[in-house]
């Protein structure tokens, strides 16, 4: 029971820290709509950045639910999918505002963007590490060696 409400109240903050990076990602999206420009479009990383991250959000919770310490190291095994998409998306929009400066507004909110979805990406890493912590009374991020 103890360790249920340590890791509850760990979890909660890490709960509200992505809410508040999805806010941060709903002004750059409303960043990027007010400098719209039809023939950059949106970086196919970043669809598929937000793709792993929903899952990787939703099957944290679903093992916190279940106690599936499985899905959870599933889950921390994402993250360095989300890690590489933001590097490439940073990457690539550098090359293209330095090559296009008149792109610098849009590539910026591109790169925030990317950065607030990793964060978020980690933040269901820690979620998924405190389940592992739950059900096996392993600290993952800090082993024992």
């Amino acid at each position: 029971d103890l360790r249920l409400l340590t890791r509850v109240l760990k979890m909660v903050t890490d709960i509200e820290r992505i809410g508040d990076l999805a806010v941060n990602l709903a002004r750059q999206a409303n960043g990027l709509a007010a400098i719209a420009r039809p023939d950059i479009g949106v970086h196919p990383a970043i669809e598929r950045m937000a793709e792993v991250v929903r899952s990787m959000l939703s099957d944290a919770l679903d093992a916190f639910v279940d106690r599936n310490a499985a899905l959870a190291r599933s889950v921390i095994e994402r993250d360095d999918e989300v890690d590489e998409l933001q590097v490439q998306v940073c990457s690539d929009m550098f090359e293209r505002m330095t090559a296009q400066p008149d792109t610098l507004g849009v590539g910026l909110h591109v790169q925030e963007a990317s950065r607030f979805l990793e964060r978020m990406g980690d933040h269901a890493t820690n979620l998924a590490e405190q389940v592992v912590f739950l059900v096996h009374a392993e600290d993952i991020r800090h082993p024992l060696e």
